[in-house]
């Protein structure tokens, strides 16, 4: 071979691997930009996230203002606030917020929905986000028994319920009891199938059926007898094994094999209680005093009369209640003779028909931007904060007319609430050339305030059309007043990612 074909095809060899370099580093420039894009911390991936988290957060805090809403409502009247009340007032309080189920009587959860997302509202008046609803986890049943040996008079069983996404709602035993809770026990005492359920919050159910053949088996004697016609008979007669029983009237003892019964006596019945239409449920209970097990939960008594109460003009309704213990028994709007509701909802003024209030078609207390009762907006408005200093934080909230006509002046000085030792000073309100108003106050907390936010509600008159009322705001501020404490970095390496580089996880709590 010539000189230079030799040198041409070393040229060759070297101008192909160069080409197949730059294409390997090509595809690993492509795969780390998409893993910036599309990874697990990728900037997509984050942003997805971020918005996720802050529709939660939009959902939860609407379902905070609304039972807020309420609670100072039933304050106001005296009385103090539950879930059978809020369960009543919650539906239309809160806008595109769905009412998805109320468990318990009297009611121990209320579960709502926000765009994709599940909420509920616990006995102590407590907002918890659930989950996607999208995301529908089947939950897990664990079976476990106290003994595994055979020929015992009974099994004693324990439930376990589990779910990744959200929680337990209930589980439901083979005799169709239910336990609100994610684990119970159940007494066997004869052999057969058995199924238990569980369900979450979000209504997905899992079945689990066990057998038992572990209980001891009847252990019959046989006694032979002569029979009239000088043969024999068998008569096979039953090792009673007795259990208690009862109905509505007596308990005794039945064999769990032939189900012969003995010692049937009638109950000797004691009540407790008051039966009184003020009280709350259960009013009475009736029980037998010899232990039989029987025990009956009475209602409360009916409520014997009605009072229809004429209730403030702003929400243009009646109240009815009771004329012996004067709990509230229901609501309803005020309508003319002909049905229709009166008031600024539907611009129709006149008598009602049920209480016999005027009723005029003037809108009545605003809060956050619009009329209460007919949803009609009247102003925006704009929150800022600078925090001063680890005690104290400047707030500045401005109302913003947008109808021709409204006017805004002082009612009084704005209210904190929410975490302890809060208070407002420095109060002060300025009236813009535009027709807005600016509320401007000092928050008072303590140095290491937690990051759950605090309730300041804002007061102010309004007039519009030659009708004077007030009207109020509830402005959640997050104090972001101390630098968190770090309880742990930990630093993961990893292998080479290449010849020239190596990757770390930093994770900071």
């Amino acid at each position: 071979m010539k000189k230079e074909e030799v040198k041409k095809s070393f040229n060759s060899g070297i101008t192909l691997i160069a080409l197949v370099v730059t294409i390997i580093v090509l595809i690993i420039l492509a795969g780390v930009s998409i893993n910036l894009l599309i990874g697990n911390n990728g900037i997509i991936t984050t942003a997805k996230r971020a918005k996720e988290e802050m529709t939660i957060s939009e959902g939860k805090e609407k379902i905070e203002l609304a039972l807020l809403d309420i609670n100072t409502e039933r304050i106001s009247n005296g009385n103090s606030c539950n879930l059978d009340y809020v369960s009543e007032k919650i539906d239309g309080k809160v806008k595109n917020v769905k009412i998805e189920g109320i468990k318990g009587s009297p009611v121990v959860k209320i579960y709502l929905s926000y765009k994709d997302y599940m909420y509920k509202i616990t006995s102590d008046l407590k907002v918890e986000y659930i989950g996607n609803i999208n995301i529908a986890e089947e939950p897990e049943l664990e079976i476990i028994r106290d003994v595994t040996e055979t020929g015992v008079d009974k099994v004693n069983l324990t439930i376990k319920a589990s779910v990744e996404e959200g929680e337990i709602s209930e589980i439901v035993k083979p005799d169709g009891s239910i336990v609100y809770a994610e684990e119970t026990t159940y007494e066997i005492a004869s052999n057969g199938s058995y199924t238990f359920k569980a369900v979450t919050e979000k209504g997905i159910i899992e079945e689990k059926t066990i057998e038992i053949q572990s209980i001891k088996d009847n252990e019959a004697i046989e006694i032979v007898t002569a029979s009239s016609s000088g043969g024999e008979e068998v008569v096979v007669e039953c090792s009673h094994v007795y259990e208690t029983k009862y109905d509505e009237t007596s308990h005794w003892q039945q064999c769990i094999f032939c189900s012969n019964k003995i010692n049937i006596v009638s109950h000797n019945i004691q009540i407790t209680g008051t039966e009184s239409c003020s009280v709350v449920e259960p009013a009475q209970t009736k029980y037998c005093t010899d232990g039989c097990g029987y025990k009956v939960t009475l209602p409360k008594q009916a409520h014997s009369s009605e009072t229809i109460i004429t209730m403030n003009t702003w929400n243009n309704a009646h109240r009815i209640c009771c004329s012996v213990c004067n709990n509230h028994i229901k609501e309803g709007p005020c309508v003319n003779s002909n049905g229709q509701k009166l008031g600024c909802a539907t611009g129709i003024a006149g008598t009602c028909a049920i209480c016999g209030a005027e009723r005029n078609t003037n809108h009545m207390e605003l809060q956050n931007g619009k009329c209460i009762v007919c949803g009609k907006e009247f102003y925006k408005y704009e929150l800022s904060k600078e925090v001063l200093n680890q005690t104290q934080i400047k707030v500045k909230y401005k109302y913003i007319p947008i109808l021709e006509g409204l006017e805004f002046s002082h009612r009084g000085e704005p209210e904190a609430s929410g975490t302890n030792n809060t208070s407002v000073t420095d109060y002060k309100l300025n009236k813009n050339d535009d027709g807005s108003i600016e509320i401007e106050a000092i928050l008072n907390i303590t140095q290491n305030t937690p990051a759950s936010k605090i309730n300041m509600r804002g007061w102010f008159n309004y007039t519009y059309e030659g009708n004077s009322k007030w009207g109020y705001d509830t402005i959640s501020v997050y104090p972001d007043n101390y630098a968190p404490t770090v309880k742990s970095i930990t630093a993961t390496g990893a292998d080479s990612t290449t010849e020239f580089s190596r990757s770390a996880t930093i994770t900071a709590k």
